[in-house]
């Protein structure tokens, strides 16, 4: 019986972070939706005072920072999936040898032209949906410090601002360059389609 840890069993890591990212987008729409309900309710009830704006906002953040998780959890399942890829195609030694300290970037095209004998233009479709996945990913772990001016006490941020509970545009375009991260890889390559399974 296999365990359930055994990277064979699973094809790689990167099939349960596929479906872990795309359960946290379902569930970050559900909470976009039900903080819109919440807010709209208590708008109605008792006006937007500055006590609903705090809770409002607290409850923005959490949608934020869930955005964040999704979108790094689809950058762990392409990165997972193209070291499980290099070392079943390549073989460890020289997988950890030659590409495992490239970037994202780097070792697909590195990869596909040693497992296929395809060259990817610089512009080609699957590099760019890697570089932006992984741009954004090391802006998100390596923040780059700048000053912010603090603001004024008692001001209220108009009602456009803090009335938007739409999920944010980032974490449905990262499970999405992920899912198309796959599809392009596998057309490039067809037998990573067994690898790429999640």
């Amino acid at each position: 019986m296999k365990s359930i840890l055994d990277a064979r069993f699973w094809n790689g890591w990167h099939g349960l972070y596929r479906i872990e990212a795309l359960e946290r987008l379902r569930r970050l729409k559900d909470d976009a939706d039900a903080l819109a309900a919440e807010f709209t309710a208590l708008r109605d009830r008792i006006g937007p005072p500055a006590s609903t704006i705090e809770v409002v906002s607290s409850a923005r953040q959490t949608l934020a920072i869930d955005s964040m998780l999704v979108h790094l959890i689809s950058c762990m399942s392409v990165e997972a999936f193209l070291n499980h890829y290099g070392v079943a195609r390549l073989g460890e030694a020289f997988y950890k040898r030659n590409c495992e300290r490239c970037t994202a970037s780097q070792k697909v095209a590195l990869l596909l032209l040693a497992t296929s004998g395809k060259q990817l233009d610089e512009n080609a479709e699957l590099l760019v949906i890697v570089h932006r996945l992984f741009s954004r990913r090391n802006a998100f772990v390596h923040p780059k410090a700048i000053a912010a001016a603090l603001p004024l006490m008692g001001t209220v941020p108009n009602a456009a601002s803090w009335s938007d509970h739409r999920v944010p545009f980032s974490a449905e375009r990262s499970v999405a360059d992920m899912n198309r991260f796959f599809e392009l890889f596998v057309a490039v390559d067809p037998s990573a389609a067994r690898l790429s399974l999640g």
